[in-house]
C-alpha cells in the first residue's frame, strides 16, 4: 500500500479505565486512486466496528451534513438524488440495461440468408412454394437471378 503517514489523535489514555475509548488513526496515502479504492471497499466492513471515513474540515462536514439531509427530504419524496462534487445531482437510472432485450423471432419471420446481400423471410419462401404452376415458371425465373448471382472474386 502506498502510506504516507499514520497518526492517532488525541492525547494517549489509560488502557485500564473504565471510560477508555479507541482512539481514531488518520492515514495518509501517496496517491488519491488508492484513497478511492479504500472508500469504495470501506462498505465491507459495515457489521464490523471499524469505519472508515474523509478526514474533512469542520466547514465541510457541515455542508455535507446539509446535503445528506437534503438528499433523504428529496427521497422521501421520490426523486432519486445523489450527492456528486458537493452538489445534489439526479441519479441515473442504474437498474437500465446496457442494451436493450432482444426479442425472440417467430417463425413466420425468421430469415434466410441467400448467397447476396439480400433476404427472404420464411414466409416469403412459403408463399413461393404454394404459388400454381404458371405463377411458379415466372417466380423461378425471377428467383433464378437472385440465386445463382455469382460472387464477386476475392482479392
Amino acid at each position: 500500500m502506498e502510506l504516507d503517514f499514520v497518526r492517532r489523535l488525541g492525547p494517549p489514555k489509560d488502557v485500564t479505565a473504565s471510560n477508555s475509548s479507541i482512539r481514531p488513526v488518520i492515514v495518509g496515502l501517496t496517491t488519491e486512486r488508492r484513497k478511492f479504492e479504500i472508500l469504495r471497499n470501506s462498505n465491507k466492513l459495515k457489521d464490523s466496528k471499524i469505519y472508515i471515513h474523509q478526514d474533512l474540515t469542520d466547514e465541510a462536514r457541515e455542508m455535507k451534513r446539509n446535503l445528506v439531509k437534503q438528499m433523504k427530504e428529496e427521497r422521501s419524496k421520490g426523486n432519486w438524488v445523489v450527492i456528486r462534487q458537493n452538489k445534489l445531482v439526479p441519479a441515473e437510472n442504474k437498474r437500465q440495461n446496457k442494451r436493450a432485450l432482444s426479442e425472440s423471432p417467430t417463425s413466420a419471420a425468421t430469415e434466410v440468408e441467400v448467397n447476396t446481400k439480400r433476404t427472404l423471410t420464411q414466409s416469403h419462401i412459403s408463399d413461393f412454394l404454394s404459388q400454381s404452376p404458371s405463377d411458379t415458371e415466372a417466380s423461378k425465373n425471377a428467383m433464378e437471378g437472385v440465386l445463382e448471382t455469382p460472387r464477386p472474386p476475392l482479392k
